[in-house]
């Protein structure tokens, strides 16, 4: 029972501090340049997953497999903290964690045109129950348009969050999460101090050393490496589907505390469009059916097989 709590506390915390990713990079974004706050958490993130890494024990890589995490580094986190912040600038932090909450859409997606999974109905109807979302937020009085660049490069985000665990599911037999997390990190700090250089990452530093930096070093530390570890923990303790539910509460934890903490304001477009988001998501993902969407329109197994 004892360590049920414990792995109940681990992952409300770890929802906590996912959800206090958007609300932070949106304060953080005050001071801070898309590219400066990304290079900065990610700093932060490398320092401590390489003192983790110390007390664990990690595993170096193969050669042949530096390529694959390069493309992970580039795709999860270098092309998605990029895309995320560029988005928040323009949008709410609260539309910003709807929008990511898009990722296991495109995962499923993905998926289907990578390794073959079957397209059901269930996920066709979530896919469109979410887009419908998308477009109830799009049409928001908060955003001044119909659809403002914002929300385009969030949805980018998404699909590129998506694309790193598509990718990733193709490597986790040779390597453990923590493993390919830790190189994956390391490649993207390493590629954001080649893009931004020291130089000018230091001098961010120095202008902005006060509450943006202790920011960037939260969104590194603890949203990032500590985040980690106690979902790691949480579902090492429960299945991963019971533990996965939890994640759809990330975006309205982020609205909330973007409620409080940036004085965000919602309108009714925001809270339905969030809402058909998280359902058509659950619909995609939780209620799977076995029965392919070809077979509803009269097709054979072995045509579905051949297509799939």
């Amino acid at each position: 029972m004892k360590i049920h709590r414990l792995a109940l506390s681990a992952l409300v915390i770890t929802l906590l501090l996912w959800g206090s990713t958007y609300p932070a990079i949106k304060l953080a974004l005050q001071d801070y340049t898309p590219l400066d706050l990304a290079t900065l958490r990610f700093v932060f993130a490398s320092l401590s997953l390489g003192l983790f890494a110390c007390l664990r024990g990690l595993r170096l890589p193969a050669l042949r497999d530096l390529p694959f995490f390069i493309t992970l580094g580039l795709t999860g986190f270098v092309a998605y903290q990029l895309l995320l912040n560029y988005g928040e600038l323009s949008t709410s932090a609260g539309i910003s964690g709807f929008m990511v909450s898009l990722t296991p859409i495109f995962t499923l997606l993905l998926s289907s045109v990578f390794f073959k999974e079957k397209i059901t109905l269930f996920k066709i109807i979530g896919t469109l129950i979410a887009l419908t979302g998308v477009w109830l937020i799009s049409s928001n009085p908060q955003t001044h348009n119909t659809f403002n660049i914002g929300i385009f490069l969030l949805i980018l985000a998404s699909f590129s969050l998506s694309s790193f665990f598509v990718l990733q599911k193709s490597i986790c037999q040779r390597y453990s999460g923590f493993e390919t997390t830790c190189y994956a990190v390391w490649i993207a700090t390493i590629l954001f101090l080649a893009i931004n250089t020291p130089q000018a990452t230091i001098r961010s530093v120095v202008l902005h050393h006060g509450q943006s930096l202790w920011i960037a070093s939260y969104l590194g530390i603890m949203c990032t490496s500590i985040a980690y570890w106690l979902w790691a923990y949480a579902i090492s303790q429960v299945e991963v589907s019971k533990a996965s539910i939890g994640t759809y509460t990330v975006p309205f934890v982020s609205a909330l505390l973007s409620y409080y903490i940036l004085h965000e304001q919602y309108s009714v477009n925001f809270l339905l469009g969030g809402f058909c988001i998280i359902i058509g998501v659950l619909f995609a993902t939780l209620l799977q059916t076995k029965i392919p969407i070809k077979s509803y329109f009269g097709i054979k197994k072995t045509d579905v097989q051949k297509d799939f």
